[in-house]
Order: structure tokens, then C-alpha cells, then sequence
């Protein structure tokens, strides 16, 4: 799980930082299911039932050796 540490950020649908990509938004203790790790630090997330991303500086990731594919419990 990726964990969200700052008080908010947003999230994007490519892992680039431009305004036209901005599709939601993340904050602290939101959790999110990730599947790989882009060039330059961008997580590759679960947000709102389609992939996304986050820059590694929003968080960090709550144990390395077990991705977590699970949906519950999500955008909380």
C-alpha cells in the first residue's frame, strides 16, 4: 500500500507534473493499492477504479515486499 503523508496533493493520470492531468486529489492516511514504479519517483496507484499517479515525495510505501492489489478499504 502507498500512504499518503502530506496534507494534500494531487493525483494524476500520467506521471507527469502539468495541470491538464490533475484528476483528483490525496491527503494525509488516504491508502492506495500501487502496481509499479515509474521513472522519477511516480507511483502507479488504484483511484477511483482506474490507475493513476503520485510522486513518491506524497507518502511513502507501507511494506515493499507485498504490493496489495486490494480495493477496500481505499481512498479513505
Amino acid at each position: 500500500m502507498f500512504i499518503i503523508s502530506v496534507p494534500s496533493d494531487n493525483v494524476r493520470s500520467s506521471p507527469l507534473v502539468a495541470s491538464k492531468n490533475i484528476v483528483g486529489k490525496c491527503g494525509v492516511g488516504n491508502r492506495f493499492a500501487y502496481f509499479d514504479v515509474k521513472p522519477g519517483g511516480w507511483y502507479e496507484i488504484w483511484y477511483n477504479n482506474h490507475k493513476a499517479y503520485t510522486h513518491i515525495s506524497n507518502g511513502f510505501v507501507e511494506n515493499k515486499t507485498d504490493k496489495n492489489y486490494r480495493i477496500s478499504d481505499l481512498n479513505k
